[in-house]
């Protein structure tokens, strides 16, 4: 996987405390290792960023100055130079996700913009390249470059643009590009449109007929609602389906690259403070219960796992995958959704206990696209979800397998050392789904949708 490029607002020729480079550029070169590009202005950033692929990762930082002020000047009140960048930045990409940095590690307590401070370089780059955390994730050049602060697939379709419109029975939908939605289109021939990508699986076992592609240009259920309209309003298909990772909840039994097809969708974000205390309304949604029956008719049939998802494995693949698909069960009950990525000890569990202890998984998606559905007016509209696990939702949770625990009792799912386990499970989730897509076609003509 290729590393995100550091996009990186500082300018040199400000520096009063420093002979040759300020200390902030001597740890980014240090640190970055080549893979940095500075800009000083916000035109320089704009032609920047015409020039980079639109499905270039990059991180987005602006330096926020201080050694522009000198040495031992109080910092109450100060105005940064990074402030500045900001506003503009916001005025010009209204879309673009940015980072304050600075090297001095007393400046990491102001705000210095909007509420938002600055984040000491060195800890912030072990925190995304080192440790691969989750709190910092870095954006597509084509988001940054988006001025629509809807999303982009309202494009589909348009009126003014026949060329790029569409008209499928079946919408694939995934949060993130890099893994989820790769690792369907990796796997199809076909078209890219303007926002959505039209082909057929590759594989002489394939679902033989044409799907739509799309991806939310962020995570999260605001995106997947907005998302969910627009492809119902100009796709207008008959069956959307969320695929993708999520977390499970190991209480239940759920191991890591289990499916998770959930009758239920529980928002646990959404509530109130009283005497100090979060209480979640625990708005629930249920998923279209002819469709989730008949599915999971299919699914208990052991041959749907170890024939029609196994056989969907290219003979080039390695023993790995094969491995995995023998061994994954699919469950269903309730899907937890909320507005963040969970990676603390016993939330899911001690949450589920309160609210609804049938909840067997976590992710952020799901409740928006299920709750956007109810509201399109049609007679028939199926969206339903295809997830796999990718972690535990606890501190442990991580994109790919650092080291062999050594105890059985630490690696109950046996992940070899150094996998990835988040494209493993994006890869599991579309696999499920394509085995899928037959009989869903067949509830769809036997039920005259």
């Amino acid at each position: 996987m290729k590393k995100p490029l550091i996009i990186y607002f500082n300018d040199e020729k400000m520096v009063k405390s420093a002979t040759d480079h300020s200390k902030f550029l001597k740890k980014m070169n240090l640190l970055a290792k080549g893979n940095s590009i500075p800009v000083s202005s916000i035109e320089d950033f704009g032609t920047l960023i015409n020039n980079l692929a639109d499905e270039l990762n990059v991180y987005v930082f602006i330096h926020i100055m201080g050694d522009a002020l000198g040495e031992n000047i109080p910092l109450d009140g100060i105005e940064f130079q990074g402030k500045s960048w900001a506003i503009s930045l916001k005025q010009e990409y209204p879309n673009c996700n940015f980072l304050f940095v600075t090297s001095n590690l007393t400046q990491t307590t102001i705000e210095i913009y909007d509420g938002i401070p600055a984040h000491n370089i060195t800890d912030l780059m072990d925190k995304i390249f080192v440790k691969m955390s989750d709190e910092f994730l870095p954006q597509k050049v084509r988001e940054i470059k988006s001025l629509d602060t809807s999303l982009q697939v309202s494009e589909i379709s348009s009126p003014t643009n026949e060329s790029v419109a569409v008209s499928k029975d079946i919408v694939i939908l995934t949060a993130l590009v890099e893994d989820e939605y790769n690792s369907f289109k990796n796997n199809m021939d076909g078209e890219e449109k303007s926002s959505c990508f039209i082909g057929k699986f590759k594989e002489a076992n394939d679902y033989k007929k044409e799907v739509t592609l799309v991806s939310q240009l962020r995570m999260g259920m605001v995106d997947s609602s907005i998302t969910t309209k627009n492809i119902y309003k100009n796709i207008n298909p008959k069956v959307l389906i969320l695929a993708g990772v999520c977390g499970g909840r190991k209480e239940k039994k759920v191991k890591l690259y289990d499916i998770i097809i959930p009758k239920n969708v529980i928002d646990i974000i959404t509530g109130r403070y009283e005497n100090g205390e979060f209480i979640p309304y625990g708005y629930n949604e249920k998923i279209n219960e002819g469709l989730i029956d008949y599915i999971e008719k299919i699914t208990t049939n052991p041959d749907f796992v170890l024939k029609e998802m196994y056989n969907l494995i290219p003979n080039q693949k390695h023993d790995r995958e094969n491995e995995i698909v023998r061994k994954i069960k699919i469950h269903y009950d309730v899907m937890a959704c909320g507005a963040f990525v969970l990676k603390t000890d016993k939330f899911l569990d001690e949450t589920a206990k309160k609210m609804n202890d049938k909840i067997v998984g976590f992710e952020m998606e799901s409740y928006g696209v299920i709750r956007a559905t109810e509201f399109i007016d049609r007679a028939s509209k199926l969206s339903i979800v295809v997830k796999s696990v990718m972690d535990y939702t606890d501190s442990k949770k991580s994109d790919t397998k650092i080291i062999v625990p050594t105890s059985v009792e630490e690696d109950v799912d046996k992940i070899p050392a150094g996998e990835n386990i988040k494209m493993m499970a994006a890869y599991m989730s579309s696999i499920c789904t394509r085995a899928l897509l037959p009989h869903i076609e067949k509830f769809i003509k036997d039920n005259n949708i």
